[in-house]
């Protein structure tokens, strides 16, 4: 079993964050005139000229901010389910920073990757369980690539899946 290096996972996550933060910023860009300028106006006059009434200039902000929050987290989600989940699908269990690392997702008992176990592994085990835990699992997740029996995160876990080094051969295959 040629279980991927931790560092190459890290390595992977972060380029994969980093085109999914470009993309969300391609949106935000476009989407700029969604904000509500005014508003965003009138509250920084409000602080800058010392009228302290700090309820109204959170109002002020909150309603600059409500939609424009919204398009870019529901962006980003949609970003984050076709990159990490279909994109692996298509593309041999892999993203583009798993590409560059050479790594990949294979299940444990070497059956094909499924929507559904792509989605515990990516969004539950990764970002709901890391949101919810304010960090805590995210942190956990890494020290136990680190030094647990197969390098396996708690999303590994959860979805009974294992990262691998691309160009050799799978688990299923290598049981036989």
């Amino acid at each position: 079993m040629n279980l991927a290096p931790t560092y190459r996972r890290l390595i992977a996550f972060l380029l994969d964050s980093l085109v999914i933060l470009i993309l969300t910023a391609i949106v935000a860009y476009l989407f700029r005139e969604h904000i509500d300028w005014t508003a965003l106006a009138e509250a920084e006059s409000i602080f800058n000229n010392g009228e302290i009434d700090f309820a109204y200039f959170l109002t002020l902000v909150y309603a600059a901010s409500t939609s424009w929050t919204f398009i870019l987290f529901a962006c980003w989600l949609v970003f984050v389910i076709i990159y990490f989940i279909i994109i692996p699908i298509v593309w041999e269990k892999q993203t583009f920073g798993r590409m560059i690392e050479k790594i990949k997702v294979v299940k444990l008992n070497g059956t094909k990757l499924s929507f559904g176990t792509l989605f515990l592994r990516e969004i539950v085990g990764k970002y709901i369980l890391a949101f919810f835990s304010f960090g805590i699992v995210a942190i956990i997740s890494v020290v136990l690539c680190f030094v647990a029996n197969g390098h396996r995160s708690i999303h590994d876990r959860m979805s009974n899946t294992l990262m691998v080094c691309a160009n050799k051969v799978t688990i299923a295959t290598e049981e036989k």
